[in-house]
């Protein structure tokens, strides 16, 4: 028994130990992150601002839409910058909610308003169906975060001259339904993983939107879930939650 105790006692030691170094491994990884989204969004700055006055001073069509190419991809690499950015700080604890009453269909229509040029461009039907009385609780900015992403998402991977419908599910819930595009099997498997084995998570297929959506979710104590119907459609489903109680720490993501 004493031997038995001992070997406890040691084990206990070595997962100590071991737990010490993952979370000082874990604080690493997030400073690194936070170092390399400061270095890369500090010459983006100067990049776009140069791209902006070359656009206002050439007159050939043709190099303002090399500009134009040039500044979409800054742009988009300034967002995963500040996407990486914000992943760190919340794998450190940095973001705090505050959970308030929030007026969801108001707060959804704000965020469409931003996705107006792609919406028309591929002449899609978006129907928000969320009651103007109907509201959740949660951080203002955290969900703003969450819907956003998933939203963007649903955009992005629509297939044109489709309809993106937003409808409550339950008292706390809303689900966002594609009917122009579904979730492939490689899909479902990880897409709200970040950095997972044999995962691109910056390509076409995922990005990092829906793993933040997750993280987001958790951090207020609600969750989400991506699934395709029985008739096909791709369905991202988005609970908050009703009676908010602080969520353990946060898992780590390697």
């Amino acid at each position: 028994l004493r031997k038995s105790n001992k070997q406890l006692k040691e084990l206990n030691k070595a997962l100590d130990r071991a737990n010490k170094q993952l979370l000082t491994l874990d604080r690493a990884k997030s400073r690194f992150i936070q170092i390399i989204s400061h270095e890369i969004r500090t010459p983006l700055t100067g990049i776009l601002g140069f791209t902006e006055l070359l656009q206002n001073s050439l007159k050939d069509t043709q190099y303002i839409e090399y500009l134009n190419a040039l500044k979409e991809s800054a742009l988009r690499l300034d967002r995963f910058a500040q996407k990486a950015l914000f992943i760190s700080n919340l794998m450190v604890g940095l973001v705090k909610p505050v959970i308030l009453n929030l007026p969801l269909k108001n707060l959804i229509d704000d965020i469409l308003q931003r996705f107006n040029k792609t919406i028309s461009q591929k002449q899609l039907n978006i129907r928000n169906n969320i009651p103007p009385s109907f509201t959740v609780k949660g951080d203002i900015d955290l969900s703003q975060i969450a819907l956003y992403n998933v939203l963007d998402n649903a955009v992005k991977f629509s297939q044109p001259q489709h309809e993106i419908i937003i409808r409550p599910f339950k008292k706390q819930s809303i689900e966002i339904v594609n009917t122009g595009s579904r979730f492939s099997n490689e899909a479902l498997q990880n897409i709200f993983e970040l950095f997972s084995c044999g995962y691109e998570p910056v390509d076409q297929n995922f990005g990092l939107g829906l793993s933040i959506t997750k993280m987001v979710a958790e951090l207020q104590g609600g969750r989400v879930e991506a699934f395709n119907l029985p008739t096909g459609q791709a369905c991202v489903r988005l609970h908050f939650q009703p009676n908010y109680k602080k969520p353990a720490q946060m898992g780590h993501y390697v």
